[in-house]
């Protein structure tokens, strides 16, 4: 996990934090950031068991990406972010 780069994103919405734990910020705010500022989208979204969202953004251009869970809340927590991401065949449900 590249905490560096999370605390990047959420330091530029007002969000930032030292520990993975507190990376957590509005869902609007942190999407906004993935996409404008690394290039991200949505490529794989799942549903938790707690009520929660799982989704994985990337950057077709680049290779990062950001692995997400937002809350019934309405906040966004990065569990995750790195680089050399591929997608498997688009349309696959397991």
């Amino acid at each position: 996990m590249n905490i560096f780069r999370s605390i990047l994103i959420l330091s530029t919405i007002g969000a930032a934090s030292s520990t993975m734990a507190d990376v957590c910020a509005p869902r609007d705010a942190v999407v906004a950031k993935l996409a404008s500022g690394f290039g991200e989208q949505p490529v794989a979204t799942g549903m938790t068991d707690d009520g929660g969202q799982l989704e994985v953004w990337m950057s077709p251009k680049t290779g990062t990406f950001t692995v997400l869970v937002s809350r019934p809340d309405g906040s966004t927590c990065i569990v995750s972010s790195g680089g050399d991401f591929w997608a498997e065949p688009a349309g696959v449900r397991l």
